[in-house]
């Protein structure tokens, strides 16, 4: 039994590892997300460079 309820202890940990699997989702969510940020921020200057090149013939 747990010290401050009337709960077992195993329903206790049970309700830790359901909070650490809602953070892990954020988590993976977070990372996902900065997997795309960081796709489109190194493949944006490429792109402006061959549109500059065909309006301004940069070489």
């Amino acid at each position: 039994m747990c010290y401050t309820c009337d709960r077992p202890r195993r329903e206790h940990i049970n309700d830790r590892m359901t909070l650490q699997e809602k953070n892990y989702n954020k988590t993976l969510l977070a990372c996902y997300l900065g997997f795309v940020t960081q796709a489109i921020t190194a493949n944006f200057a490429p792109l402006l460079f061959l549109t500059f090149k065909g309006v301004y013939n940069v070489s």
